[in-house]
């Protein structure tokens, strides 16, 4: 079993699987005790009143207020507590098993027992795993749409997990940086990604560049080589094709942009 990081899961290939989804109320001081761990990943959205998450190895204790997300690796021994303020009440979770392997088959775990996030202000988050058990619960349930749901959720907390540490510059941003990495395909001008981020041009592009270190063309234009460096890998793709695809003027603009970038040609880089 390998362990690896939450946050690699945005940049590599991974296959998720045993996917079960379910909404509980529980009452308060409700307590659910795991002395040999589950047999696979849970993560759990806690969105009424709250837990007390104990590490039975360490006696660390965890603490959880709605709203707020705890994941919880396979084999981590624990107890669950709800707590509500004055005991009025109920808590309600929504919870997801599920189990994770690489491409060669090879099963993956998390290098931490439990990872918690405390912060979903817009709610995305809570519609994310409302996503995952409708589609779980869906009379036709199609398992290619649970583990799309699941892979948008795991995704969506990656994202958020690295929003946390961003300063507010890089935040006053990040409706522009978000936009080019979703549509690097796309010649955005800078004027409409200032729009995107209630800034003047002047002001974003000096917000940009003390934040990533380049211009936004150039931004754009170091995440269209890095995909491009992808499909010259495959020969379903011509160069021809590859510039079309990511927004390039033509075959000649594009390489000229990957010789800048990568100090070569397309064509070298295929080799």
């Amino acid at each position: 079993m390998q362990r690896i990081v939450f946050s690699e899961l945005l940049n590599r290939s991974v296959n998720v699987c045993k996917i079960e989804a379910v909404e509980r109320t529980w009452r308060d001081g409700n307590v659910n005790r795991y002395p040999e761990g589950r047999g696979e990943n849970i993560i759990s959205y806690t969105f009424t009143g709250g837990k007390r998450i104990v590490d039975f190895e360490k006696g660390t204790q965890y603490a959880l207020e709605a709203p707020a997300v705890v994941l919880i690796s396979k084999g981590t021994p624990y107890l669950s507590q709800t707590e509500l303020t004055g005991g009025d009440g109920m808590g309600h979770t929504v919870c997801i098993r599920f189990a994770l392997f690489d491409d060669s088959g090879e099963e993956l775990c998390f290098d931490e027992p439990f990872r918690l996030w405390k912060n979903d202000m817009d709610g995305r988050i809570l519609q994310a795993f409302r996503g995952v058990l409708s589609a779980y619960l869906a009379t036709d349930a199609c398992p290619m749409t649970v583990k799309a749901k699941m892979y948008e959720l795991l995704k969506l907390l990656c994202i958020k997990e690295n929003d946390g540490g961003l300063s507010k510059a890089a935040r006053q941003i990040l409706p522009a940086v978000e936009h080019i990495e979703k549509y690097p395909e796309l010649n955005t001008s800078v004027t409409e990604l200032a729009a995107m981020c209630f800034l003047s041009e002047s002001y974003f592009r000096v917000q940009f560049r003390e934040y990533l270190g380049c211009s936004p063309t150039d931004y754009r234009n170091r995440l269209r080589v890095e995909k491009a460096q992808e499909l010259l890998d495959s020969s379903l793709w011509t160069t021809e094709l590859i510039a079309e695809k990511l927004g390039f003027c033509d075959t000649s603009h594009f390489y000229r942009v990957y010789k800048k970038i990568m100090g070569t040609t397309p064509r070298k880089g295929r080799e």
